[in-house]
């Protein structure tokens, strides 16, 4: 079922913490906060509010801090 972005709260780039809101998403009217499993640095996320994905599609991407 698709899946439409309705807020960026990270930009790549950014240093969050376990915990933090990513992203907001939508589907079937239901708002869902996706949220930090871990600290990192955001590698990837959606480019826009308003982008849609499928299930299973990979949203955001974290690099551990440290890492090369």
């Amino acid at each position: 079922m698709p899946c439409s972005v309705v807020e960026i709260h990270k930009r790549p780039g950014d240093a969050v913490t376990r915990g933090e809101t990513l992203v907001t998403i939508e589907s079937m009217k239901l708002q869902i906060a996706l949220l930090a499993p871990r600290d990192g640095v955001l590698t990837k996320a959606p480019a826009a509010p308003g982008e849609t994905f499928e299930k299973d599609a990979v949203v955001a991407e974290l690099e551990t801090l440290g890492e090369a």
